[in-house]
């Protein structure tokens, strides 16, 4: 029988019980081999005693330890550690821990990975995407998340329908038809997790593996990432200062991926021949169109432009959108329009996903929309986004010159300026570093040489833009990632 008194350590009141301590000691000694196979462990009594604590300690310690089969009793004869539990260690500890012996990703998965951001850093400036989110109407989102919390805890604390809370649908379908010209009723919509979640869904039921897409070169990297993991063929589009370029004698695609309204990220708006266009190929070819409208609200010459869904009668045309724009990107909260007879299909391989988002969210954006909150907040952010957008362009000009720098863009949220004898992506990981979340240009590409930088100015007051831009040419100047 073996003397635990001299190999376990002394038990201390504190935060973790003394069994649990004792159950940990023991079952580390197991993990790592010094209580081998078949050991015979003191009793209750006897342990005890040694350590100077109660039975009742050492007993609920043992089992713990029994049940998940560390060790193993025996009436009459004593308590002894498992020899299959401990064989099966030992022999696992004689392998080298080493990421090299254990199965790596998939092909895809390395791709995949290699496309994504990590962890992110909301710390950084000039980041594309972000939001103003300090004018946010929070005292008026919080009264709504609280009323609704009091006044249905039950309901919003359950299960919802994959579908979407039917009051937030009927506000999208209301929204879009009145300042989007998207033809819908809440019945052809289905709230998402964020629009990217969308992308996933419609690449997973809508293709098959090996399917040809459309994208537009340079184009939105989380669209690629939702096709390449529904394993189908990236088939690049160039793109010019009106957006994609329609090519009828390309080899047919199965779907057409656009953001029409605002090209990401070079920022064109795709005319209305072309738009024409590409729905009667997509008549010929029998194919979908996928028009992801992400930031469509925030045009600041004249009236926002109708979705290009709208002009498509015959329903081939899928729209995807967000709240993470208008509102806050933590909302976590998308929506996909689709033609009727798809939504269920939508509806039961969503429930498969993560069922829902939660509800709420859902209903507070719901009355948000409904009350007029969304429209307000827009035509405020409007007026502020297109001064900080010509704050940024102009600051760019001691930077690149008046040749060079970028046309001033008539939407969206980020302007990009092109920088063709600069390794984009070598420049962009050097101003993270330096709390700059411009993205390069080149990793939008698939086959176009395009370089330059993507800035966001939404987010950012204009000593932000300021301090970012003197980071920007300071890095120009000196090339410090040369080094």
């Amino acid at each position: 029988m073996l003397d635990l008194q001299g190999m376990l350590p002394a038990l201390t009141d504190g935060d973790v019980p003394r069994f649990r301590q004792l159950y940990q000691a023991i079952r580390q000694r197991i993990l790592n081999g010094q209580l081998p196979a078949d050991s015979r462990l003191p009793s209750s009594r006897h342990l005890a005693s040694q350590l100077q604590i109660s039975r009742n300690t050492v007993m609920q310690a043992y089992e713990q330890l029994l049940a998940e089969g560390y060790i193993r009793g025996a009436t009459g004869a004593g308590t002894f550690v498992n020899s299959l539990a401990s064989d099966s260690l030992q022999q696992s500890s004689t392998v080298q821990d080493s990421k090299a012996t254990l199965p790596g990703l998939s092909q895809r998965g390395q791709r995949l990975s290699q496309l994504g951001r990590g962890g992110g850093n909301s710390q950084l400036i000039l980041a594309p995407g972000i939001p103003e989110l300090d004018t946010f109407p929070w005292t008026e989102w919080r009264r709504l998340l609280n009323q609704d919390i009091r006044r249905a805890p039950r309901r919003l604390a359950n299960y919802g329908q994959p579908q979407g809370y039917l009051p937030l649908r009927q506000a999208l379908a209301d929204y879009l038809r009145e300042s989007r010209g998207v033809r819908c009723d809440a019945a052809q919509v289905v709230v998402t997790s964020g629009a990217q979640q969308g992308i996933e869904l419609v690449a997973r039921l809508c293709l098959e593996p090996g399917d040809r897409v459309w994208v537009e070169d340079p184009g939105y990297i989380g669209a690629r990432g939702g096709f390449i993991a529904a394993d189908v063929q990236l088939q690049p589009m160039a793109v010019d200062d009106e957006g994609l370029i329609p090519d009828a004698q390309a080899a047919a695609p199965r779907l057409i991926y656009l953001t029409p309204s605002h090209q990401y990220p070079t920022g064109g708006t795709l005319p209305l021949a072309r738009r024409l266009a590409l729905i009667d190929l997509a008549r010929q070819w029998n194919c979908w169109i996928l028009e992801d409208d992400y930031d469509s609200e925030y045009r600041y010459e004249g009236r926002p432009l109708a979705a290009m869904q709208g002009l498509d009668p015959s329903g081939r045309v899928l729209y995807i959108g967000t709240l993470a724009k208008v509102m806050f990107p933590s909302l976590r909260l998308g929506y996909l329009v689709l033609p009727e007879h798809l939504v269920d299909s939508f509806c039961r391989y969503r429930s498969l996903v993560d069922y829902h988002a939660p509800l709420h969210t859902q209903a507070a954006a719901a009355r948000f929309i409904a009350s007029g909150n969304l429209l307000g907040h827009i035509r405020k952010m409007r007026q502020l986004y297109a001064a900080r957008r010509d704050y940024l362009w102009q600051r760019l000009l001691p930077l690149v010159g008046s040749e060079q720098r970028c046309r001033l863009p008539e939407a969206g949220m980020h302007l990009c300026q092109r920088l063709p004898e600069v390794d984009d992506s070598a420049l962009s990981q050097y101003l993270m570093t330096q709390g700059v979340g411009c993205r390069a240009l080149s990793a939008h590409c698939l086959q176009s040489p395009a370089r330059g930088l993507v800035m966001g100015y939404a987010g950012y007051r204009e000593d932000e833009i300021d301090r970012g831009v003197s980071i920007v040419q300071q890095a120009l100047e000196q090339r410090p990632w040369q080094r």
